[in-house]
C-alpha cells in the first residue's frame, strides 16, 4: 500500500492551528475567505473535525470517546475539565504496558495535570496540527495534518480542546446548545 500525503490547499475557507506542549495546547484559526456566517463555519468545522477523529481514531479509543461526547454534550453548560478527565482515563486505559511506561513524563492517567486550553501561544511548542476546511463549487472537504509521535494521547485530547474552543468563540447560550445539537445528532448516527 503506498501511502500518498494530500498538499495544503492553497485556497482554503477556514484553517485551525493547534500548537501542544506537554498538557497546553493553543488553539488559533484564520479565514481564508471570509465567512458569511462565522457561526456555521465554526459549527460546521468542529463537526467535520469529529467526523475527521472517529475516521482515524485508534479502534480501542473511537467507541469511548464517542460515549464521553454523548454523556457531556447534552448540557447546556458543558464541565470541560470533567470531560477532559474522562477522556484522559480513557485515553490511559486503552494504552499497553510498554506505552504507559513511554508516557510516564507526559501526564496523562489519574493525578496528573490534564490537557489545558490556553489563550497565548506556545513558544516551545513540542507538537502540532492542522486542519482546512474547503469548500470547492459547493463540496466540502476537510484535511487534518499531524506531527507524528503521541498521536494516540494528543487525537483525543484535541476533539475536546476543539469543542471548548468553538464554545468560547460563539456569543450566546442558544448558540451553544444549538451547536451542541447539531455535533450530538452527527455523533449519534
Amino acid at each position: 500500500m503506498k501511502l500518498r500525503i494530500l498538499p495544503k490547499p492553497k485556497k482554503y475557507d477556514i484553517k485551525f492551528n493547534f500548537a501542544v506542549s506537554g498538557t497546553l495546547c493553543y488553539i488559533s484559526h484564520d479565514y481564508g475567505t471570509p465567512p458569511a456566517s462565522e457561526n456555521t463555519i465554526l459549527v460546521h468545522s468542529a463537526v467535520l473535525f469529529v467526523k475527521r477523529y472517529l475516521y482515524i481514531a485508534d479502534r480501542k479509543q473511537k467507541e469511548p470517546m464517542r460515549q464521553i461526547l454523548l454523556e457531556f454534550l447534552p448540557g447546556k453548560k458543558i464541565d470541560y475539565l470533567a470531560m477532559m478527565d474522562a477522556t484522559e482515563r480513557m485515553i490511559y486505559e486503552s494504552l499497553g504496558g510498554a506505552q504507559r511506561k513511554a508516557l510516564a513524563g507526559y501526564a496523562t492517567s489519574g493525578g496528573d495535570l490534564p490537557a489545558f486550553l490556553i489563550d497565548k501561544p506556545l513558544d516551545d511548542a513540542t507538537g502540532w496540527a492542522e486542519f482546512y476546511l474547503v469548500n470547492s463549487r459547493g463540496k466540502w472537504s476537510e484535511r487534518f495534518y499531524l506531527k507524528l509521535g503521541y498521536d494516540r494521547v494528543v487525537l483525543s485530547r484535541l476533539v475536546v480542546l476543539m469543542i471548548q474552543y468553538i464554545d468560547q468563540h460563539l456569543k450566546s447560550d442558544d448558540e451553544r446548545q444549538n451547536f451542541h445539537t447539531v455535533l450530538l445528532s452527527y455523533i449519534d448516527n
